[in-house]
């Protein structure tokens, strides 16, 4: 724990470890930028920047078998490129008390926040970019919103159909006077069939207790702007073990 005036500083100091990169950045990149060929995996972000004017909505559901306790939860994102290099981007996550009742119960987390691509080249199939978000997060949902920061960083490498996404961030919270600190790791590959894509995924998380998800599914492209995806993910979570599904609608709008 440390006290609540680290929430800032901490933010303070992700920019300021990024404005080193802003003069390079600023003078644009003659290397054509990425194709991506995915827009999205099920528990983490890729690196790619959404093209200037272009929105992207992401819709997802994920279902968690727990003992006496089944959830189900809805998350809704966005993100819209403002240049070449930057974007900015929204996440709230809704939850449901149980898959079958219907009713809303509440939001768990909301986040707004910016990101920078450091590298998006072609030529080396590589793209890196750093993300800082603003949160409002509550380990209960009888409770009220605790603030925080979470900053990010991202990596995304093409190889031939072989696609890999490693993902680091760290959720930065304000609680009773202390300083929660949430780190995860997130591994996601893909292999590129074309319209079809098989997903491996892996998730590290050390919240109150360490937490693994391993998740299996497909990627499915009927058109080039939307996304379809489903996967079984296996959670391990002190000492127990949940099988969930998840389910992602993907879809992109203006761009070049």
């Amino acid at each position: 724990m440390r006290p609540a005036s680290f929430v800032p500083g901490a933010a303070l100091l992700a920019v300021l470890l990024l404005l080193p990169f802003t003069p390079a950045l600023a003078q644009g990149s003659k290397e054509e930028r990425m194709e991506q060929h995915i827009q999205s995996f099920h528990f983490s972000d890729t690196a790619y920047i959404q093209e200037p004017q272009q929105l992207q909505l992401q819709l997802g559901g994920l279902w968690w078998k727990r003992t006496g306790d089944d959830s189900f939860e809805l998350p809704l994102s966005l993100e819209f490129g403002a240049s070449e290099r930057f974007e900015f981007d929204g996440e709230v996550d809704f939850s449901f008390p149980q898959p079958n009742t219907g009713n809303l119960r509440a939001v768990e987390r909301a986040s707004a926040g910016v990101m920078m691509a450091l590298v998006d080249s072609r030529a080396s199939g590589v793209a890196v970019t750093a993300g800082l978000a603003f949160v409002g997060s509550r380990d209960s949902l009888d409770n009220s919103f605790d603030p925080g920061a979470a900053p990010s960083l991202s990596a995304i490498a093409q190889r031939g159909m072989f696609i890999a996404n490693v993902e680091l961030s760290m959720d930065i919270i304000s609680r009773n006077s202390n300083v929660d600190l949430t780190p995860e790791a997130a591994l996601g590959l893909a292999l590129d069939l074309g319209r079809v894509q098989p997903v491996l995924e892996a998730v590290y998380e050390n919240d109150e207790s360490a937490t693994g998800i391993f998740a299996a599914g497909l990627r499915f492209h009927p058109t080039q702007s939307l996304e379809l995806g489903a996967a079984v993910p296996l959670e391990v979570s002190g000492g127990e073990t949940h099988v969930g599904f998840t389910t992602s609608v993907v879809l992109e709008l203006g761009g070049s």
